[in-house]
């Protein structure tokens, strides 16, 4: 697992696994229970999961990785 650091404004929250992902996208005025998650898979090269993986490919390259502290 990675994990990166970036100061881009997001509307959602996504979470990728190889060939699918959670995207959360976050809803004016809810609460975190209230925002729905979606469940994609990549099924063709095109599509909503292209267009959400396309964008997590451009933030991630701006990211700072996070160094986990060591005690």
């Amino acid at each position: 697992m990675e994990i990166g650091l970036h100061t881009v404004h997001l509307y959602n929250s996504v979470f990728r696994f190889d060939h699918q992902m959670i995207v959360t996208p976050h809803l004016y005025r809810a609460r975190g229970y209230q925002h729905p998650a979606l469940h994609l898979r990549e099924l063709s090269p095109h599509g909503i999961f292209a267009a959400h993986a396309d964008q997590f490919e451009q933030i991630w390259q701006t990211t700072t990785a996070y160094a986990k502290e060591t005690r």
